[in-house]
């Protein structure tokens, strides 16, 4: 901190001592010890002394380079997870956001997928038919992280889950989590010559994530009707 940062607090001391001082002097002499008078001594003196113990005090608050987002946790350097699948590229291309793979073998030759009702936001869903053997079925859950003021805080939201069965696939969206985050703020009166200003919006990445699923030629899928499965042309 420089000197820039004090002027503010020295100009504003300058001028309500004046103010306070032109009150005081043109104040008539029998009204000088009155009650009012009193109260505008105090108050200018605890401002003034509240002021000056504050310029410590900001030296103990967390630098702002402590909050500073890095290269690896902006926003802007997070691929479209939609357009990876899309393409067909996700599993090159995004590997580094897959949280949860499953694989199972189903015994019969249709599957039903449906999606449970959670409060969460459901999950856009792809679908990849391979060409391989056998009834095994492959799900992965991709999501990017969820950064708040540069700190990665994916590791609490909470996991997707899938459940199956002999003929069907739920698949159950993250329950809603509740993040409780402590962050220190510059207050009045140190906000006041720092230029600081209170925390209003914290600045945030939401978290975006699918479903990709990887189904054997001869396996037919079908959906509830409010569920939406994208087929990925794996080939293009």
């Amino acid at each position: 901190m420089n000197f820039v940062n004090f002027v503010p607090m020295i100009l504003t001391m300058l001028i309500l001592g004046a103010v306070v001082f032109a009150a005081l002097k043109f104040t008539p002499k029998k009204s000088k010890n009155n009650s009012y008078v009193k109260l505008m001594k105090w108050m200018l003196g605890i401002y003034i002394a509240v002021l000056i113990v504050s310029v410590p005090l900001v030296m103990l608050l967390p630098k702002d380079a402590d909050f500073v987002v890095d290269s690896a946790h902006k926003a802007s350097d997070y691929p479209s997870l939609h357009e990876l699948a899309a393409s067909g590229n996700i599993e090159e291309s995004g590997s580094d956001f897959q949280q949860k793979t499953w694989e199972e073998t189903m015994e019969n030759q249709e599957i039903h997928v449906r999606t449970a009702n959670t409060n969460g936001p459901s999950p856009s869903l792809y679908v990849e038919n391979v060409n391989k053997q056998g009834n095994k079925v492959e799900v992965i859950h991709y999501r990017t992280p969820f950064i708040v003021k540069g700190n990665d805080m994916t590791h609490r939201l909470n996991p997707l889950k899938i459940n199956f069965s002999t003929d069907s696939m739920t698949i159950r969206p993250p329950v809603p989590a509740r993040i409780n985050l402590t962050m220190f703020q510059q207050e009045i009166p140190t906000a006041q010559f720092t230029g600081e200003r209170r925390i209003a919006n914290v600045d945030t990445t939401n978290s975006n994530g699918l479903v990709y699923l990887k189904v054997p030629e001869n396996i037919e899928l079908s959906s509830d009707s409010g569920v939406h499965l994208n087929h990925v042309d794996a080939d293009n």
